[in-house]
């Protein structure tokens, strides 16, 4: 991993993607479905097949022209066999469901997957930020279950109203994240499943 630039979510998720079938959990209007695909097309130079799945039906109207396939289902009743993907990606959609979903919906992205599985939240110290997000997960909570984490975008609170020495703090800060994701905005938890399943 110490080649992905440490300021981009992006770049560390698109290198985590491992194989060609990949499950797009809560693909929203298919920010993922869409970098997947242009990845693959410029760097991997293949065709990835890619399924998205959310439980709106507006967001899966509109993100079904990126994807090979969208079903309307929840994340943690997932509607496919073991092992049908080489990657599932759930990104920013954890912090969306009560504590005890999440764990279902880890163990159903694991249930899914061959190779491995890419989960992203925010913070716990910004998770806060949005009504909709109503539970918290800290980096400890994913190394528990056997994931590595990064983080990305580390910006601390300051208590300086200067904007430059926020910047030059963040710009110092930023890059740590990476390896100390307690400070990062951003949590990327990956786990790379056994090659036997």
């Amino acid at each position: 991993m110490a080649s992905v630039s440490i300021y981009s979510m992006d770049e560390v998720i698109l290198k985590s993607v491992k194989g060609r079938k990949v499950l797009d959990v809560g693909c929203g209007l298919g920010k993922w479905g869409h970098l997947i695909k242009t990845h693959y097309a410029t760097i991997r130079r293949e065709e990835p097949e890619i399924i998205g799945i959310d439980v709106s039906l507006a967001y899966l109207h509109k993100s079904a022209i990126i994807y090979d396939d969208v079903v309307n289902c929840s994340g943690t009743h997932l509607p496919f066999r073991e092992n049908s993907f080489d990657t599932v990606l759930a990104s920013e959609v954890i912090e969306h469901i009560p504590r005890h979903d999440g764990y279902k919906l880890i163990l159903e992205c694991e249930r899914v997957a061959r190779k491995v599985v890419i989960i992203t939240t925010p913070s716990p110290r910004t998770v806060w930020s949005s009504p909709e997000h109503i539970s918290l997960w800290r980096p400890s909570d994913f190394r528990k279950l056997r994931y590595k984490v990064y983080g990305v975008r580390g910006y601390p609170r300051l208590a300086s109203k200067n904007i430059l020495i926020q910047l030059l703090i963040a710009f110092v800060v930023g890059p740590l994240s990476l390896w100390f994701p307690e400070i990062g905005s951003i949590t990327i938890a990956v786990k790379f499943l056994s090659s036997a399943r």
